[in-house]
């Protein structure tokens, strides 16, 4: 997962924070914090996807399998807070209730962190509302 991050090299702002918030070389300005708010941490937890669309932005399908590490969801919701404008954290993927117990985890992290918590998803499993509400449950 790629941080967003914009870059004004001729103004010379300097990095408000060395924390790695991403697997990203770049970092975030101060004067990014002047033009854009940063409400929304969206997390892919998994490049997992039980289906192939064919318009998938992150070409998932079921041979991919990386998954995010619970350890670095949790990472990635404490440097957040270093922007004091994060209010919900988004959890995608792949499908990210093709790993179910990572997904309850991080909802939980995020909700303790008084986050709100949003999940991106294709809704394979929710064939019924009987096992929507057991998947939920």
């Amino acid at each position: 997962m790629n941080r967003y991050t914009a870059q004004n090299s001729s103004r010379g702002a300097a990095p408000i924070s060395t924390t790695e918030v991403a697997e990203s070389s770049s970092m975030i300005l101060q004067e990014d914090l002047n033009y854009f708010n940063f409400a929304g941490l969206a997390m892919e937890l998994t490049s997992r996807c039980p289906i192939a669309c064919r318009s998938c932005l992150r070409t998932c399908s079921p041979g991919r399998g990386a998954v995010m590490s619970i350890d670095r969801v949790r990472s990635l919701l404490e440097a957040s807070r270093e922007l004091h404008s994060v209010r919900e954290a988004c959890f995608t993927g792949g499908e990210c209730f093709a790993v179910p117990k990572l997904l309850r985890q991080s909802c939980r992290l995020a909700s303790a962190a008084g986050l709100r918590c949003v999940v991106a998803t294709n809704a394979y499993w929710a064939k019924t509302p009987q096992t929507a509400t057991r998947q939920l449950g």
